[in-house]
């Protein structure tokens, strides 16, 4: 008998650490669960994957590139456990759920937090299509995860592709974010990835998809052919610069297309850009330290901590003046500060001290749960036992 599907070198805990609170989520191949860690409460989100829905190569090869992605707009792999008919995934929990959910909620989301939120969308593709060489292939706001707010976090990389092999032309992914070279059946590159991130952020600025129809081949054909509607059908104001760039990643041709290198820089993205990742790059740094006793108590790798992001956030806006100016002014600054956690540095840190001092105990201590975790590997593990009376 094979040995089970018990982990991976870049999981941080077992199964046997966590107990189900309620079910969060159902889709098409995967239930999704609420869990808690024992002894610190913190939460986890399982994935239940039926294995009649699932290959163990590709479940493989999608925990291999989440160890592989491993970034701070990256959700944290847990651990990875098998039974008789289930696969089960724990994933850091997002408590703000999907963009998709933020976009339903208010409609629009207005220009100052799309560009917020899509200049970490750049910083993961940039990371993703230059550093990692990979195509997400399956981009859209389903698979964007909203942390306290505003800080994102990507899930879902069951469809992601090296771009080095061979056969790039398969068709995959959402029928309403599929690229026109992809739905043709012609070889494709990380332009896919550009075009599918243009629909997230024109879903972002209008609050709709710019191509819509019920029928698969005419929601095809008008993506090949049509070019989408610019008039805001919610009258909110948008500005020539936004509307520039979407249309610059919506070019049918894709060697036409935007590329992330021209995105970065674009006069809409760039400061944005290049503040946002001069944080996430400082939070990729172990070496600097920042709040050290907190990363102790909490446990957690500090470049993958929300909290920590959030506070590195502060510390650059309130001594930096032009970050602060940013925080003050377009980037930042309008957003409406009864419904939106960042406004003005002095709010973001009332704001984000209160989430860190409410969440300061909710940090699970790795030193701790390693004996743990070892026995409860030589307890679960061998008898691949069922978790559905668990779930």
């Amino acid at each position: 008998m094979k040995a089970p599907l018990c982990g991976f070198p870049c999981c941080l805990y077992h199964i046997c650490d966590f107990h189900v609170i309620n079910q969060i989520g159902i889709g098409g191949f995967s239930t999704v669960m609420l869990a808690q860690h024992h002894e610190t409460n913190a939460k986890a989100a399982i994935k239940v994957i039926p294995k009649a829905k699932m290959s163990e190569e590709s479940l493989t090869l999608e925990i291999k590139a989440i160890c592989d992605l491993k970034h701070p707009l990256v959700s944290d792999l847990y651990f990875v456990h098998e039974d008789s008919e289930n696969y089960y995934i724990g994933l850091e929990y997002m408590d703000g759920g999907t963009l998709r959910d933020t976009v339903n909620h208010a409609i629009t989301i207005g220009e100052p937090k799309s560009r917020f939120y899509f200049c970490q969308i750049a910083i993961f593709l940039d990371f993703l299509h230059n550093q990692k060489k990979i195509i997400h292939r399956d981009l859209k706001p389903d698979n964007i995860m909203v942390e306290s707010g505003y800080l994102l976090k990507l899930i879902d990389f069951g469809l992601c592709k090296y771009l080095e092999n061979t056969d790039n032309s398969q068709g995959c992914g959402s029928p309403y974010y599929a690229s026109p070279e992809m739905i043709k059946g012609e070889d494709y590159s990380f332009s896919t990835d550009i075009w599918t991130a243009g629909i997230v952020l024109y879903i972002m600025m209008f609050g709709y998809l710019p191509f819509e129809e019920k029928e698969v081949q005419s929601l095809y054909d008008r993506i090949i052919f049509h070019e989408p509607s610019y008039e805001n059908r919610n009258k909110t104001a948008i500005s020539n610069d936004v509307i520039d760039l979407i249309r610059k990643m919506l070019i049918k041709d894709p060697q036409k297309r935007i590329t992330i290198n021209d995105i970065v820089n674009h006069p809409w993205v760039i400061d944005g850009y290049k503040m946002l990742k001069e944080i996430i790059d400082n939070a990729h740094n172990e070496d600097k330290g920042f709040d050290a006793d907190d990363e102790k108590n909490d446990g957690i790798s500090k470049k993958n901590n929300p909290r920590f992001l959030i506070k590195k956030m502060i510390a650059k806006s309130l001594q930096n003046e032009k970050l602060s100016k940013l925080f003050k002014n377009t980037y930042f600054g309008a957003f409406d500060e009864k419904k939106d956690i960042m406004n003005t540095p002095k709010r973001i840190k009332s704001i984000a001290m209160q989430y860190a001092n409410n969440n300061h105990h909710h940090g699970i201590d790795l030193f701790s749960q390693r004996k743990r975790r070892n026995q409860c590997h030589a307890n679960c593990c061998p008898s691949r036992q069922r978790y559905n009376s668990f779930l």
